[in-house]
């Protein structure tokens, strides 16, 4: 019942009857307040179609995201929707700012709900009266990105890095992530530039 109410094209008028018969407090409990606060101008301005992650990120969107997960947790929602409805949660505001990193948003593009936290943060903007234009900037740079770019291979597997002097464990794992990013931010675009570059950063990181 909850997910219909939310994912329904009049899903504000189903929120507003949800608060007027008391069953918010039922289901919430006490953040119930907290989250009608800023989500009944949220959820105005989604698109009108989403799905009920989308739609529950932007109920909770006055909350904390562990108050959030606590809550979603509490209706006992899958785990895949919970990681849907933390995704959102945890980015929002990110995708506003003009200087984010290629390998940022890269990073970001990779998750499966990217496109609804576009769709989120523009509810967010237009509730909060905010210019759209940084998400706008944002999206166009999203959309211009060569799809094979955005989730590419790592030019090195752990095995190779090892190969190189990497220590098993922590030290791997680091290189690992850094060499990555350095890759997502085209500095590196061939298996011999990331060899040189990951000797380079052992021979750094080795002598501290």
């Amino acid at each position: 019942e909850l997910e219909e109410i939310l994912t329904h094209p009049n899903r504000c008028r189903g929120v507003e009857l949800l608060r007027a018969c008391g069953l918010a407090e039922a289901l919430f409990g006490d953040v119930a307040a907290q989250a009608f606060g800023q989500a009944h101008g949220v959820m105005a301005h989604l698109t009108s179609v989403v799905d009920f992650g989308l739609a529950m990120a932007a109920f909770c969107v006055g909350l904390p995201a562990d108050a959030a997960l606590r809550l979603c947790g509490g209706l006992k929602l899958s785990n895949a929707l919970i990681r849907h409805i933390g995704f959102l949660l945890a980015h929002r505001g990110r995708l506003c700012r003009a200087d984010m990193a290629l390998s940022e948003l890269k990073l970001l593009m990779q998750s499966p709900y990217f496109e609804d936290l576009i769709i989120l943060q523009r509810a967010l903007l237009k509730a909060e009266g905010e210019s759209l234009r940084p998400l706008n900037d944002i999206k166009k740079r999203a959309e211009a990105l060569d799809p094979a770019a955005v989730h590419p291979k790592p030019l090195l597997n752990g095995h190779e890095l090892i190969a190189l002097g990497a220590e098993p464990g922590p030290m791997v794992g680091r290189l690992a992530r850094e060499l990555y990013i350095a890759q997502l931010e085209e500095h590196l675009k061939t298996p011999d530039q990331a060899k040189k570059w990951a000797a380079e950063w052992l021979q750094k990181h080795k002598s501290l």
